[in-house]
């Protein structure tokens, strides 16, 4: 059986994520989606806040608990990665 990120994938994370104002540096590690999905805490160099990326079909989203706003703006980014992927997707399974 092959799992992919969906739309109850990208739903998990930002469930998990929303309500959390502040993430306390390597105590607040994730694994969701039955480990398809791995949030970690760690900081980040420079003005970066959030990023993410998928690595074997897992996506990975690291977060700096230390910069301001870091949750809000990591969910921020998500969203809008969700959008932008999920229409991709159904758009190449669905070509017009």
């Amino acid at each position: 059986m092959t799992h992919f990120l969906d739309e109850s994938c990208l739903a998990e994370l930002l469930a998990a994520l929303s309500g959390r104002h502040h993430l306390p540096a390597g105590s607040s590690d994730l694994t969701l989606a039955e480990g398809f999905i791995e949030v970690r805490c760690r900081s980040l160099e420079g003005r970066a806040v959030c990023a993410a990326m998928t690595v074997d079909g897992v996506l990975w989203v690291v977060i700096d608990p230390d910069k301001p706003n870091a949750v809000e703006l990591a969910c921020e980014m998500l969203e809008e990665w969700r959008a932008r992927y999920l229409q991709s997707t159904v758009t190449e399974a669905y070509p017009r």
